[in-house]
Order: C-alpha cells, then sequence, then structure tokens
C-alpha cells in the first residue's frame, strides 16, 4: 500500500518522525514521543491562571453543605447505608449483576429514540469532511476547539464531529459541528434545546 504521510520535525527537538496524511491535515503541531509533547506543550504558553492570587474555590454546585435538595431526601440525613462495611461474595455480586442486566436497554432506557443508533452513517460522513470541519472550528495556533465547553483538542482528547439536527444522513457543512466526547455525550439530552444553541453557532 502507498504510504500518503510524510517525514515531519518534531517541534521540541527537532528529530524527524513519520505521520499519516490525515495527523498532517488535523494537527499543527507534531512531536516524536511523548516527552516532547509534554515538554513542548508548555513552551510559550501563557498558564490560565497567572497574575491570580490565593486559592480558588469550585463553585460546582448552589446547594451548600447540609442543605438537601427537596423534603423527600430530609430524611436521609445522619442515615448509615445498611450496606456500609458488608462484603459479599463473587456469587451473589454475579446474580445482582444479572439482576440489573438489561433493565435500561433498549426501549427500556429513558434516551431511547427508536433504536436511530443503529442506523449506519453515510459514505459521505468520511475523514476528508471531518478534517473540513476540525479546521473551520479551529483556532490560529491550535488544532481544534470544542464548540461547547471551549476545550482545545490537546487538553480533551479527539474532538468528535456532532450532528446539529442529529440526522445522520445530514452531511452539508452547516449541520456538523465538533465537540469534544464528553460534550458530545451530553447534547444527547435536551436536543431541542441543543439543536437552537448550535444553530446560531455555525
Amino acid at each position: 500500500m502507498k504510504k500518503t504521510g510524510k517525514n515531519v520535525r518534531c517541534n521540541y527537538c527537532g528529530e524527524l518522525v513519520y505521520k499519516k496524511r490525515r495527523d498532517l491535515l488535523r494537527y499543527k503541531t507534531f512531536y516524536c514521543n511523548d516527552d516532547c509533547y509534554t515538554k513542548g506543550g508548555r513552551t510559550g504558553r501563557v498558564p490560565w491562571n497567572k497574575n491570580t492570587k490565593g486559592v480558588m474555590k469550585a463553585n460546582r454546585t448552589s446547594f451548600k453543605k447540609g442543605e438537601h435538595r427537596s423534603l423527600e431526601t430530609e430524611f436521609k440525613k445522619g442515615q448509615v447505608s445498611i450496606n456500609k462495611g458488608k462484603k459479599f461474595s463473587d456469587e451473589y455480586r454475579k446474580k445482582l449483576s444479572r439482576a440489573h442486566m438489561g433493565i435500561q436497554s433498549g426501549e427500556k432506557h429513558p434516551n431511547w429514540k427508536g433504536g436511530l443508533s443503529k442506523q449506519k452513517y453515510p459514505r459521505e460522513f468520511n475523514q476528508l469532511l471531518k478534517d473540513k470541519v476540525l479546521r473551520r472550528d479551529s483556532v490560529i495556533g491550535w488544532d481544534g476547539v470544542c464548540q461547547k465547553c471551549g476545550r482545545i483538542q490537546e487538553h480533551c482528547g479527539q474532538l468528535t464531529i456532532h450532528h446539529i439536527d442529529y440526522n445522520k444522513y445530514n452531511n452539508s457543512l452547516d449541520n456538523l459541528i465538533s465537540l469534544c466526547r464528553s460534550c458530545n455525550i451530553k447534547v444527547n439530552k435536551n436536543r431541542d434545546y441543543w439543536r437552537n444553541y448550535f444553530k446560531e453557532r455555525v
């Protein structure tokens, strides 16, 4: 099979390294190993918390310690789980696993959409099309950016291409958008909201 890639210089040490064509289209920086990737990724980068003093506290929830979401859960305050400290045998765990198997699979799952996930993607939804979307959604100096959370591909892993109207056969560029895997999972809920949200951003 004919090779379509080429040798490029490592952005950190300068050593030649072979990269495939799809990587050449997708990335702007290349490294020969993990060590160079780690060191090179830090060079010239401004820390996100530069000039920030003190400890930043994460605002993960609007609920304060000791508060409860509803009166229905108030009775649980101070209770200890009946299973705390218990050790279950392997046989019991297998029985428990079999008992729960299939409870939320297929039509029984709350996110069931009539078996749409089994539909195959058409041929035009190929790597070349995905690369076009990734390049469109990239920022100068970075490989690609998740259009929901704003994280760059280098930090959140390989970006996925999401169909805004959830139709696998509508592969026009204005119906495709780059998302990280975490955000792509999240947008499968509240589909009407996310459909309108992304239409305004393409």
